[in-house]
């Protein structure tokens, strides 16, 4: 699962790093970015792009759903996400995400972070309906060292299978393939203060250890 993460980079930066297109919008750092909240998303409608898109993707019919994580389990046994799956891929670049792990009696909250200081870039999907753009973050079961914190991981790709995700010329077994893979990204993960609880928090406190 991924529930929380921080976006801290720039979107001028994830432009160049991508050499993508797409309007200068002005989006400030987040450092608890939250479900429903706006986003710096890279997607491809003919070239590579970036826009900013709302956290959670809602069905046709239930339009009252939420959906920010979608199972990779779930890609080809659900008719709504293999559409999504074809035609509307993109990635999130994310500095860290937030995941929390049973303590004795309390939740301890962890900020797990890429060791190179360079976002993760995480595969997810797009919808869009009525001009307005929503994304979700796949997930798969959690590898080391992330399962010693939580079951469940995002699916964090390198920037040449991220280029892969974008592009047009993929089948799904193809799609399924890249999903799949070992994180290439080396991590670190540290205890963070529980203040990240209150998804109104927004500071870079959050994310230094305790």
């Amino acid at each position: 699962m991924c529930g929380r993460f921080a976006q801290i980079t720039s979107i001028e930066s994830i432009k160049k790093l991508f050499n993508a297109k797409g309007k200068n919008i002005k989006i400030a750092k987040n450092y608890n970015l939250s479900p429903t909240q706006k986003a710096i998303i890279v997607y491809n409608k003919g070239k590579i792009e970036t826009n900013i898109m709302n956290w959670g993707i809602s069905p046709k019919w239930n339009p009252d759903l939420n959906i920010i994580n979608i199972r990779t389990e779930s890609l080809k046994t659900k008719k709504y996400f293999n559409k999504l799956l074809l035609k509307n891929r993109c990635i999130i670049p994310c500095d860290g995400f937030f995941e929390w792990k049973n303590d004795k009696s309390k939740k301890q909250p962890y900020f797990i972070k890429p060791i190179n200081n360079k976002p993760f870039l995480l595969a997810g999907l797009y919808d869009e309906k009525q001009n307005e753009m929503k994304f979700a973050i796949i997930t798969k079961p959690a590898e080391k060292p992330i399962s010693d914190i939580h079951s469940r991981m995002p699916v964090i790709l390198s920037l040449n299978d991220s280029i892969l995700w974008l592009s047009n010329n993929n089948n799904n077994r193809d799609l399924m393939e890249i999903l799949y893979k070992i994180t290439e990204s080396e991590i670190s993960f540290f205890k963070v203060s529980p203040l990240v609880n209150n998804a109104g928090n927004n500071f870079k406190e959050l994310i230094i250890p305790i």
